[in-house]
């Protein structure tokens, strides 16, 4: 595991890119939490 790893918000499409899982699977993964739950950014 790593110590000193860098953390940094991404934007949902960059999460699709980089994981290949499709919008509906993430936010349905999200709702059974086995899968980050998203940040809202603005009020």
């Amino acid at each position: 595991m790593v110590k000193n790893m860098n953390r940094r918000l991404i934007r949902l499409a960059e999460v699709i890119h980089k994981t290949g899982i499709c919008r509906a699977s993430i936010y349905k993964e999200m709702a059974e939490k086995r899968f980050s739950k998203d940040i809202k950014l603005t009020s």
